[in-house]
């Protein structure tokens, strides 16, 4: 099995390492072709060195993509590493401005290298060489100074290229993080933890930069801020009222069905008579109990179990079926429309178009308690408003959706709703392709600042970490409380319905927010743009702006790399702290799999990895006990098979016991000879010390001992033994009563064992002797045993006494046959 693990290990790492390959090589084929274009252009040869460079390195990268094909993973890692190295420190000797870009892509590519395309041994020291690469060429470019060529081309290009690098990088980095080691992941959050302080360093240059230019362009930049403002103002606005009437459009046209409903049931007296659309013959109850309609129809129709289906029903949807002359134009003239569909108090839905949706929901599905439904209700919407839901995910895959509601009223009485699922992808993209600036970008939230549309810019704005939102629940997340303080106060503004126009620091950066209410649902939309963009800075002023944030950005580059170094030994040392006693769980819990349930994780902290070993000894000492439990329940399980089996024996040995008897029973016909034989027959065959057999006289006032095959029985028997009928003995009571009795030798029934004949009974039981519906005597059993007869042994002795009385009966029957022909 470990070996199989391993295998798959191997071969993810491989295909990882042959994607890593395939994505350098293209980007160095798209910065070869930059150099080349843009030395061609600006006729620079000097740029031709670093495109022949990658040509070079392209032809270089095809051997390790051989030796990836042979298995030799790890070794033309190495070799990709080392050329990509190569080529940037090249760049770096020929180019400036590029630095804060080449040491963003050594990070970039030596963690991804050595994290998703090598063993696990050399992680700790590829980190190493990432870090002490990013220091050398940091150092490298302060110390190589302003005489190098500067081609804003590629300032401009060169991070595109690194994004087009990094995107299937980071694909992988998702994809694989959940298999790092806690010591990896650990790792990496230390140096996330030590981005924040490149954040503040990047919020130092930039600070500087915007001191520099206020101080150049004041009054400029007064005037340009005016226009901006006046400008992002009147965008917010504009794209506010296109929204807006995005969001009416679908609200007025559910009102409108709405009211096209109630018209349909002022006249159901002619419409419901199923001219068009006969539910009579259409609706079919499927296996739920619930029904249906047919697939060809326009529109499906559900009827929910417990739903009346009576002649009201049936005339109520006869007169929907007509929405279907609207609705589907509806959703054909708008793509953004998913369903339209109607749902009365009953629960009944007509929905467009016809999914089958009787097949999809379950039988008892009440739409009237969905959250559109309730909403529409006069509970919550006494004023008889058109309402929308809080937006969800289609799960048909229709992305995120609202629900659009309106009321059904006939006259005053509230008759169910219409509504429309709404697709928000048109008006996201809308929001998507609005241009502010060079990095703007338009956001928008509901009135409890839930996520309608936000970029990624917008998640870093607000400090939320995208990656920790689950995809399709991204809208679940709010932004009220995210962010700076003034940032918060915007956004609680918004979520209140106002509007207005401010700035807050971004990253520390100055940057306008302005934003505006949509009335139609209570949402509301805000630009997001920098204030640098939005103002145009004199020449002058931006020559030196740059000349100064250049000297700012290189030496926070140089803090940077620090910050990276310092982070990546804390971190490395903190990951092997930490994952410790996570290693120690690992160990003890390989062992319990194994079979060794004695085994326990040793508790070295009184953090929560301390209660963690703690939980985890707690679970093995009750899963040792579950083990002994089920031991325990096996072995009495046995011993209660064993119990019926003897019990099973011994009901054999009594059914066998008893044919015997009937043998000896039917062999004889003289009434003197059979009763002893009975008595004696019965005692062998069922081993009961005593067995006597007493006959009611012909006055019916006692029951005489007739046979008995104990001494004491017969010494009772000598002396003419009898017992008056119901006052004596249990016989007494059963020759009285016809109903068999036990009785015990504790309690009320020990009286019934004060007899100096039988002084070993400890139980005892009576069964009648019938002769048709008459008693005519009683079968009487005694034992050494206590409690010896149970209810099988009632049943059985039973069928045993009915035997008995069947012979004396035809005993008597014989006799008086005989006495007859000798008269």
């Amino acid at each position: 099995m470990q070996n199989s693990v391993q295998s798959s290990v191997d071969s993810r790492l491989t295909r990882n390492a042959q994607i890593i390959a395939i994505v350098l090589l293209a980007s160095a084929a798209l910065t070869g072709a930059l150099f080349l274009v843009l030395g061609i252009a600006n006729r620079l040869t000097i740029l031709f060195v670093p495109a022949g460079l990658l040509a070079a390195s392209m032809v270089f990268d095809l051997l390790p993509l051989s030796l990836l094909r042979r298995g030799r993973r790890d070794l033309a890692m190495m070799l990709v590493l080392t050329v990509f190295l190569v080529n940037v420190v090249a760049v770096q000797f020929i180019v400036q401005g590029l630095g804060l870009i080449i040491v963003s892509a050594i990070l970039l590519v030596v963690f991804s290298i050595v994290a998703l395309g090598m063993s696990a041994k050399y992680t700790n020291a590829g980190a190493i060489l990432a870090v002490v690469s990013a220091v050398a060429v940091s150092t490298l470019e302060f110390f190589l100074g302003a005489d190098r060529l500067r081609v804003p081309e590629l300032e401009r290009y060169i991070p595109y290229i690194v994004a087009f690098m990094a995107a299937p990088l980071a694909v992988i980095f998702i994809r694989e993080y959940r298999r790092f080691s806690l010591q990896a992941k650990i790792t990496l959050g230390v140096l996330v933890t030590g981005g924040v302080a490149v954040a503040v360093i990047a919020f130092f240059a930039l600070t500087v930069a915007n001191r520099i230019t206020s101080l150049l362009a004041a009054r400029l930049e007064s005037n340009v801020r005016r226009l901006a403002e006046a400008q992002l103002t009147n965008t917010v606005e504009r794209e506010a009222k296109l929204t807006n009437d995005f969001f009416a459009a679908f609200a007025h046209n559910a009102t409108d069905l709405a009211e096209y409903r109630a018209k349909l049931h002022e006249q159901q007296g002619s419409l419901g008579q199923g001219n068009y659309w006969n539910a009579s013959e259409k609706l079919i109850q499927l296996e739920g109990g619930h029904f249906g309609n047919p697939a060809g129809d326009v529109s499906s129709v559900f009827i929910p179990v417990g739903a009346p289906v009576d002649e009201a029903a049936l005339l109520d949807l006869n007169a929907s079926a007509y929405l279907d002359f609207i609705a589907p134009h509806n959703i054909e003239d708008n793509s953004s429309i998913l369903a339209i569909y109607s749902i009365n108090p009953n629960g009944i839905i007509r929905y467009y178009p016809n999914i089958q949706l009787a097949s999809l929901l379950p039988p008892d599905f009440d739409a009237t308690q969905r959250p559109y439904y309730k909403i529409t209700s006069p509970l919550f919407n006494p004023d008889r408003l058109t309402r929308w839901t809080i937006p969800y995910v289609d799960a048909a895959g229709g992305g995120l959706v609202v629900t659009v509601a309106s009321p059904i009223y006939y006259g005053d009485t509230f008759a169910g709703v219409v509504a429309a699922d709404v697709q928000l992808s048109a008006i996201t993209e809308q929001l998507a392709n609005i241009k502010i600036g060079q990095s703007g970008f338009a956001f928008m939230v509901d009135d409890a600042g839930r996520l309608i549309h936000m970029p990624p810019a917008g998640y870093e704005m607000f400090g939320i970490d995208p990656s920790l939102i689950v995809a399709d629940e991204f809208y679940k997340y709010t932004i009220l409380g995210q962010g700076s303080r003034d940032l918060i106060n915007f956004t609680n503004r918004m979520v209140a319905g106002g509007s207005g126009l401010g700035i807050v620091k971004v990253n520390g950066v100055d940057t306008y927010i302005a934003f505006s209410p949509i009335p139609a649902n209570g949402y509301s939309l805000g630009l997001v743009v920098p204030t640098a963009e939005m103002q145009t800075a004199i020449p002058a002023t931006q020559q030196e702006t740059r000349n100064q944030f250049r000297a700012a950005t290189q030496t926070a580059l140089l803090i940077m790399v620090s910050t990276f170094l310092g982070a990546l030994v804390v971190s490395i040392a903190l990951g092997r702290l930490i994952s410790a006693p996570v290693r120690g769980l690992i160990q003890a819990a390989n062992r319990i799999a194994g079979g060794d349930l004695s085994a326990r994780a040793q508790v070295i902290s009184g953090d929560e990895t301390g209660a963690l070993a703690d939980s985890f000894n707690l679970m093995a000492d009750r899963l040792s006990d579950t083990l002994q439990g089920l031991e325990d329940r096996i072995a009495e399980r046995t011993h209660e098979l064993s119990e019926a089996n003897q019990s099973n024996a011994h009901r054999a040995s009594l059914f066998e016991a008893i044919a015997r008897i009937s043998r000896v029973i039917s062999a004889s016909q003289n009434v003197e000879q059979l009763l002893p034989q009975i008595t004696e027959t019965i005692s062998s065959q069922l081993g009961y010390y005593h067995v006597g057999i007493f006959l009611v006289d012909v006055h019916r006032e006692f029951a005489v001992l007739v046979a008995a095959n104990s001494e004491g029985g017969k010494t009772m028997l000598a002396r003419g033994h009898r017992l008056r009928i119901g006052e004596t003995g249990i016989v007494g009571f059963v020759t009285e009563t016809g109903n068999p009795r036990v009785a015990l030798d504790v309690g009320k029934d020990a009286v019934y064992f004060d007899n100096p004949d039988l002084p070993e009974t400890h139980s005892e039981i009576a069964l009648p002797l019938r002769g048709g519906p008459a008693i005519i005597g009683a079968l009487d059993v005694q034992s050494k045993v206590a409690n010896a007869f149970s209810e099988e042994d009632v049943n059985i002795l039973s069928v045993l006494a009915d035997q008995v009385s069947v012979a004396i009966q035809n005993a008597r029957s014989f006799q008086e046959s005989q006495q007859a022909r000798e008269q």
